[in-house]
């Protein structure tokens, strides 16, 4: 008899946990995603941040925000001049360093032909012009390109680095070895 007791209070409390959680994520997961096509179509141009107000889990993994169609809030001009986020007080890659840890861990860079890496972003459906900052960086719309592990950071979504926010739009070797890092695209 006791045995059978003891063994009840742990599976009561992973119940109980269970069913706080389940009616949180009732209460926090929105009945349907916010899109572009519900927008005004003066403000769907370019693209933006829909910041989510918690975690959303998908098939790749937990995500706080999306890059997503819509208004492009700043100008071409003022990205241009950027060359760290204005978010992250610490180091910044650069040629010379190779490597750089920044706010989202190592970070390094890449210079390849971006043609299939904007080819597949279009098949997507996520909008935006490539072009290349004043200081080097690849950039698609407001966003710095960079390659990372789809497992932690899939594919379409924001990150921050070193250089300022970042669009996951590629992959590479380096994600199996080093799951957390990010090679950012640039033109050096």
């Amino acid at each position: 008899m006791i045995e059978k007791s003891i063994m009840k209070r742990p599976m009561m409390k992973w119940l109980a946990a269970a069913l706080a959680l389940s009616i949180c994520a009732a209460v926090l997961l929105p009945a349907a995603p916010v899109r572009a096509e519900e927008m005004p179509p003066e403000e769907n141009s370019g693209t933006f941040t829909l910041t989510l107000p918690y975690q959303a889990l998908t098939e790749q993994g937990w995500i706080t925000s999306l890059a997503v169609p819509g208004a492009f809030p700043e100008t071409r001009e003022a990205l241009k001049a950027q060359t760290r986020s204005a978010i992250w007080g610490g180091p910044i890659l650069t040629k010379l360093g190779g490597i750089c840890y920044g706010p989202s861990g190592k970070e390094s860079y890449y210079s390849l032909d971006m043609t299939p890496v904007l080819q597949q972003l279009a098949r997507f459906g996520i909008s935006g012009d490539f072009w290349i900052r004043d200081d080097g960086v690849k950039m698609y719309g407001q966003y710095i390109m960079c390659a990372a592990n789809y497992t932690f950071h899939p594919y379409g979504t924001l990150v921050e680095s070193s250089l300022g926010t970042c669009i996951v739009c590629d992959t590479g070797g380096f994600a199996q070895v080093d799951p957390f890092m990010l090679d950012i695209a640039v033109a050096w």
